[in-house]
């Protein structure tokens, strides 16, 4: 049973409280003018509250066992999270260009050393550690030739693979590894000048692969149709060229010829034009 505060009211002696489950009068004075102004709290909520606490502490830690089916969906879930949080498995070609560019940056450290003991010399009038320089010397060879020999392997090992969208994932990741020796690169040729000429040689890379898949399905007969029909409009009569240019054009956006010039869209038209 729950205690009672309870308060005496008496007008002389009142004002005294005490906790109590019953009381008949004052324990103080002994005055029956006597009354209730608060009750305990009861304990029972507390206990009940603690007691579901621990069943659910007990259920969670025992899921498996009584319900094999949550451990499992709740585990799937962790794997797919955890799946879409990795990063993209690599492929083979991938890691080699990654290994490749990791030795192409290897050349440019070496470099940039040898650059630094160079301002030395040329400051000093002799080097710091002589020795240290022309080992760097022989490093720098055997690093040339190691880079060289793994881009030859990469070529033979990927050569029934090359066509302009590898060509561009390659150059991409290069390019992106390249940043880890940025450093020595602008030290050695400047990474403005070193990115300009990097992309002008992979322009005429790509070049490359567009003139190797340019005819696509086109047979030599689809072709000389076309350039007869096209030659023969009026229009084209003084720029004999655009002819040339336009199939061109067209047979790198289309695997097949379409049957006639009349068939073609105003935006077939307006490429053509932008083009040639």
């Amino acid at each position: 049973m729950a205690k009672y505060k309870w308060i005496c009211n008496d007008p002389q002696r009142g004002g005294n409280t005490w906790r109590a489950k019953n009381a008949n009068s004052c324990p103080k004075c002994g005055s029956e003018d006597i009354e209730v102004i608060a009750s305990s709290s009861p304990i029972w909520p507390w206990i009940l509250g603690l007691l579901l606490v621990i069943l659910i502490a007990f259920l969670w830690m025992n899921r498996c066992s009584i319900s094999p089916s949550i451990c499992d969906s709740v585990d799937s879930i962790k794997n797919k999270v955890d799946k879409e949080n990795k990063a993209p498995k690599l492929t083979d070609r991938q890691k080699d260009i990654i290994q490749l560019s990791s030795k192409f940056c290897n050349i440019y450290k070496i470099e940039n050393e040898l650059l630094q003991m160079e301002k030395y010399y040329n400051w000093y009038g002799e080097y710091e550690n002589e020795k240290e320089y022309f080992f760097l010397e022989q490093e720098l060879d055997l690093a040339e030739e190691d880079f060289y020999n793994y881009n030859d392997l990469f070529g033979n090992k990927y050569e029934d693979q090359d066509n302009k969208e590898k060509a561009i994932e390659d150059f991409n990741i290069f390019k992106k590894e390249c940043e880890k020796c940025k450093e020595a690169i602008e030290n050695v040729d400047g990474w403005d000048n070193f990115i300009s000429s990097f992309e002008s040689s992979f322009e005429e890379e790509l070049n490359s692969f567009y003139e190797k898949d340019l005819d696509y399905g086109w047979s030599d007969e689809e072709k000389t149709k076309f350039l007869d029909e096209c030659n023969a409009e009026p229009v084209h009569e003084f720029v004999p060229e655009f002819c040339n240019c336009a199939l061109d054009v067209l047979m790198s956006r289309y695997e097949t010829p379409k049957a006639k010039t009349d068939d073609y869209t105003k935006d077939d038209f307006r490429v053509l034009e932008d083009s040639c």
